[in-house]
């Protein structure tokens, strides 16, 4: 997934970085490998990005790790695209989040949406710049009256790109383009969760001119 942040120039190039408490950090012989609980995979570092998360856990900023690799051997610009591909990776991942947008969740969202999929009532919250895509055109059909919601998807904006939270879990940073397809994902997993009798069958539900249609495979 590509973001679209560069070096330098990204919102968060002089920001610390907080870890989620969902990833554990462990070392396998010489190789150190990150564990994800949501997803519940490794994930294997080579040295250099070994090295990046190191810096990352230890409150560095991605200039001053960028600076420690500089100092290491490598070229400045080299190692400024080295620290841009790993932490963009974790974002997008929801291993790391920069500490301005830790402090934007912990505030007063901007904007609230209640949401209601059947007897599933949801919140979508949004926090600073609110996104100039429109997303609220992809769930009007839910759009319900303030409700004491059981979960919330909370969304912050990062330059161009989206930082997703559901609930407790970091989903992580997405594009423009994919921050309503990751919405809907994580509505649909809320629901099938929420489901305490009879299945889930997958479909799709189109709807215009006031007529919907749904269409399921077999």
């Amino acid at each position: 997934m590509a973001i679209e942040l560069s070096p330098q120039n990204a919102p968060y190039w002089s920001d610390v970085f907080i870890v989620s408490r969902g990833v554990h950090t462990y070392r396998l012989g010489q190789d150190l490998v990150l564990y994800c609980e949501q997803d519940q995979k490794l994930y294997g570092l080579n040295p250099t990005s070994a090295h990046i998360w190191a810096d990352v856990v230890e409150g560095q900023t991605s200039a001053q790790i960028s600076t420690d690799l500089k100092q290491a051997g490598l070229d400045l610009q080299q190692a400024s695209a080295f620290v841009h591909s790993s932490v963009s990776e974790w974002m997008t991942l929801g291993f790391v989040m920069p500490k301005t947008l830790c402090d934007l969740f912990d505030a007063s969202p901007r904007e609230e949406q209640p949401l209601r999929i059947g007897n599933l009532h949801v919140c979508v919250r949004i926090f600073g710049h609110r996104p100039a895509i429109d997303w609220r055109s992809a769930f009007h059909q839910f759009f319900a009256t303030r409700h004491q919601a059981e979960h919330q998807i909370d969304i912050a904006s990062l330059g161009n790109n989206f930082y997703i939270k559901c609930n407790r879990s970091w989903i992580g940073l997405r594009t423009g383009t994919t921050l309503v397809p990751e919405v809907k994902a994580q509505l649909t997993a809320l629901f099938c969760d929420h489901q305490q009798h009879g299945f889930v069958s997958h479909g799709a539900l189109l709807s215009r001119n006031n007529q919907r249609y749904l269409f399921c495979g077999p």
